[in-house]
């Protein structure tokens, strides 16, 4: 019963984070490592300020750990994007069992329950600087969620997209006979999520 609880939360979670790579992929044309790695890169900042409010001595001490955590993370997000290139390019995926999936699975739940309890220390014995740390525990425990996501490739970001589209209707206009109407703007529906129209970014 509580693993299959677990696994209805993870599944409703994974479909948030893979929601959250297509769009900053779309957006920003940027990976799931480079997103993960960047919120790995905050998670630090919010975890040692929290621990700094509660106690100096502790941030001290928490501060270098949760910096030196994220570096360990950020190398690993980095082997696993290799090997999922190399998967790609011989056409097959990466072991569902995998050691990153095994790694990540376990510190997305951990840090999201430590999340939760920081939240709940901070509103039972009102110490705000639990609250900061919570939320860097957060942003770690989703960070672990964006690296479970589908892998896709880098792309330009959908300003450089519009202005390169924008750049070739102008040379089709330029090159059009006298008198010819110029070509009419294309555009898709295929957004990353839904419920809007890309116009010619794709």
């Amino acid at each position: 019963m509580l693993g299959k609880a677990y696994q209805f939360v993870d599944d409703r979670l994974m479909n948030v984070a893979n929601a959250a790579v297509k769009s900053a992929n779309w957006t920003f044309g940027i990976t799931k490592r480079q997103l993960a790695n960047r919120m790995l890169g905050v998670a630090p900042v919010f975890e040692g300020t929290g621990a700094f409010e509660f106690s100096p001595s502790l941030g001290i001490i928490a501060t270098p750990l949760y910096l030196g955590m994220s570096h360990v993370c950020q190398k690993d997000n980095e082997k696993r994007e290799k090997e999922e290139i190399q998967a790609m390019k011989s056409k097959c995926k990466l072991n569902p069992n995998n050691k990153f999936d095994k790694t990540d699975s376990f510190n997305s739940i951990f840090f999201l329950i430590s999340s939760f309890n920081a939240f709940y220390l901070s509103r039972k014995a009102h110490l705000g600087g639990f609250a900061i740390f919570g939320g860097g525990l957060g942003i770690r425990s989703a960070s672990h969620y964006v690296s479970r996501a589908d892998y896709l490739p880098p792309r330009k970001n959908v300003f450089k997209r519009a202005k390169a589209k924008l750049e070739k209707m102008v040379e089709e206009w330029k090159d059009a006979p006298s008198g010819t109407p110029a070509p009419a703007p294309a555009y898709s529906y295929n957004p990353p999520i839904g419920g809007y129209f890309n116009y010619a970014f794709e």
